[in-house]
């Protein structure tokens, strides 16, 4: 799940997978967020692997979050 709790500025939210090269592979992502807005997205995934969380913003000042739940 991502969430834009800032002003003013969209973000994005993404999930990635940890490989042993770069770039990670992009597992997830979610569509531009206005403020106030969230948004979950699924995807599968496989025992061992690592996974993170990354918010883009459209500028500096913009805040959100990435959670991800491991179900």
């Amino acid at each position: 799940m991502a969430a834009n709790n800032g002003f003013s500025t969209q973000t994005r939210g993404y999930a990635y997978k940890s490989i042993d090269w770069w770039p990670d592979s992009v597992v997830a992502s979610t569509n531009w967020l206005n403020p106030g807005q969230e948004e979950t997205r699924n995807f599968t995934q496989q025992e061992g692997d690592k996974y993170y969380g990354q918010i883009v913003g459209q500028t500096v000042g913009s805040r959100g979050y990435v959670t991800i739940t491991v179900k």
